[in-house]
């Protein structure tokens, strides 16, 4: 029997399994769940945001699904933790070929437990783009690099031992694409993020109007950072 679910991740939680039982099933989620805040924390420093460090742990718990999942036996925390700190070693200001092949190496683990991460990791080398000092062309191969180490096992192993590259965990999220998936997704994007009353629209507006003023009225950025982190908790309530 095969999970559909990343084949590394019930391999990682073995040894918890067998010292604490089926407790032992969430001590890596948990884990994962607290670095990936603090990943977090270190992509704000790198992006020059330090100040706020607080403020975006204090986000990452109120509006993301992280703490969902640090609840739950899957392995969506490990992942994020690791493609946080893998973005915070590329957003390095000195960027050198071993520290980029950390990155991708971190990232490509990512991919390892969600293979969606390989968006992500797209992502990041486009918005990599948009950065007054970017990547050159050897560090962007040196990060490829890297993401490739975790995954040649992986396909290895799948090519192997189930004759085919993508595995089953990444087949049986493919089979869905033909069935509604973009439609469904686009359903739940809606539920997540749009308001679902006016009241909470009033709420969105009120706080973007606030903090404009705020701003324009150059008042402490600690005024204004408390003002979005009240919004936010507020609307994720």
């Amino acid at each position: 029997a095969h999970a559909v679910t990343s084949p590394v991740f019930p391999l990682m939680t073995a040894p918890f399994y067998a010292a604490f039982g089926l407790r032992g099933l969430y001590v890596l989620p948990a884990i994962g769940f607290i670095s990936a805040l603090l990943g977090l924390t270190l992509i704000a420093t790198r992006l020059g945001c330090g100040a706020v460090g607080s403020s975006v742990i204090w986000l990452g718990l109120a509006m993301s699904p992280l703490m969902f999942y640090g609840l739950e036996f899957w392995e969506h925390t490990v992942a994020a933790s690791l493609a946080y700190f893998g973005t915070g070693m590329f957003l390095s200001q000195k960027r050198g070929v071993l520290q980029m092949v950390a990155s991708g190496a971190l990232i490509g683990a990512a991919v390892v437990m969600r293979p969606e991460a390989v968006w992500y990791a797209t992502a990041l080398l486009l918005a990599d783009r948009c950065l007054p000092q970017r990547a050159g062309g050897s560090l962007v191969l040196a990060f490829l690099l890297g993401a490739c180490l975790p995954l040649l096992p992986l396909l290895a192993y799948n090519a192997i031992h189930l004759g085919t590259l993508t595995g089953a965990h990444l087949g049986a999220n493919i089979v869905h694409l033909d069935s509604g998936w973009l439609r469904t997704r686009v359903a739940l994007a809606r539920e997540w993020l749009w308001p679902e009353t006016r009241a909470a629209v009033a709420g969105v507006g009120l706080t973007l109007t606030a903090l404009a003023l705020l701003s324009a009225a150059g008042t402490a950025g600690r005024t204004r950072r408390l003002v979005g982190l009240a919004g936010a908790v507020v609307l994720a309530l």
